[in-house]
């Protein structure tokens, strides 16, 4: 295919009108994805995700001061994106170190840990990839719920992800709040790249594949720093390094190419991290969790007392022949603010 017919193609499949690329459109035209169909999708979500757009909204506060901005819109992996998912993890660099069990006590049946990772394969054979997307969400709630009716509560920080066929799996760090698991054994495993790690394992797995239509592995948890690195590795990968995705796994793309494509088709959050995770974490090392009131933007900003309109989505073309004063050069700010004058051509533009 050239480049000239794939680019149509892209543009086919994400066409929601006016100029944009819409995610609607691209959910009927990839209806019932096959692998062979991965490709236009990466093709797809990388149009869409550096597609710039504003939200424009209009402001009062109880003086009566009014305030009109434009605020880039933030999209699975674009800048904005990838900033607030580095501030939302920036809450757990106070964790203090602490080992939740020593391997001298393994032996002795000694060793117990109430912190596990745990990562659930789905199988191909049960389902289409579509039908995997679809869902998967439903099948982690049954298998949570399972484990908490057995186990007590559970905080949970996970993240979707997928392997190089477009089939979905799960990463998650699971922190048991009423009940703790014997640490049996550990190995040395082969990972990535030849290279091999530590992993412990507990003897209560089995009780882990009920319920689960894949495989399921488990490991023990051996420090605070071990969860925290963890959360690390997978939550943040997709969307703190700001790559360009042109290709999805089969085809030797890169892997966040592919999970974002898919995660933004299927309205799949990222990653997912319990309410109460970093309490549990706290608990863990017997600390005191601190926190302040107030409510708060994604941002973790404290929100101010104003009232606020929404006016419209409008893209960068459409900001930038509105406000004559816009440098075109000089980048593409977060924030832009808008006079009544501004507003009256945007409005005018954006018909």
């Amino acid at each position: 295919m050239s480049s000239l017919s794939l680019a149509v193609s892209v543009w086919d499949a994400i066409n929601g009108g006016g100029g944009k690329p819409r995610l609607k459109a691209a959910k009927g035209y990839f209806h019932d994805i096959k692998q062979e169909d991965l490709p236009l999708l990466c093709e797809a979500y990388q149009v869409w995700m550096t597609f710039d757009e504003y939200v424009v909204i209009k402001g009062v506060n109880k003086k009566g001061e009014k305030l009109m901005v434009a605020i880039k819109a933030s999209k699975r992996g674009n800048d904005r994106y990838r900033q607030i998912t580095r501030e939302r993890f920036s809450a757990f660099d106070d964790i203090p170190y602490k080992r939740l069990f020593e391997d001298a006590d393994i032996e002795k049946g000694l060793a117990r840990t109430q912190a596990l990772f745990v990562t659930l394969t789905w199988p191909t054979k049960f389902s289409s990839i579509e039908a995997a997307w679809l869902t998967v969400g439903q099948y982690l709630n049954r298998w949570r719920s399972r484990l908490e009716q057995k186990y007590g509560r559970i905080s949970v920080a996970r993240v979707w992800q997928t392997f190089a066929n477009g089939y979905p799996h799960v990463h998650g760090v699971l922190l048991f709040r009423d009940s703790s698991f014997q640490v049996a054994f550990k190995q040395e495993e082969t990972v990535l790249h030849g290279e091999t790690k530590t992993v412990y394992r507990i003897a209560e797995k089995e009780e882990f594949e009920q319920s689960w239509p894949g495989f399921v592995d488990v490991a023990a948890v051996t420090s605070t720093r071990g969860a925290l690195r963890y959360c690390r590795r997978y939550m943040t990968r997709d969307v703190t390094r700001g790559e360009s995705f042109t290709a999805p796994m089969y085809q030797g793309g890169s892997i966040q190419a592919q999970d974002l494509a898919l995660q933004w088709l299927y309205r799949k959050r990222s990653f997912g991290v319990s309410g109460d995770f970093r309490e549990a974490l706290h608990d863990l090392i017997e600390a005191k969790r601190n926190s302040k009131g107030g409510q708060g933007t994604l941002d973790g900003d404290i929100l101010p007392d104003w009232t606020w309109e929404l006016i419209g989505v409008y893209s960068w073309a459409q900001l930038r022949a509105a406000k004559e004063d816009l440098d075109p050069g000089g980048g593409r700010p977060w924030v832009v603010s808008l006079s009544v004058d501004d507003l009256e051509r945007l409005l005018h533009h954006g018909a």
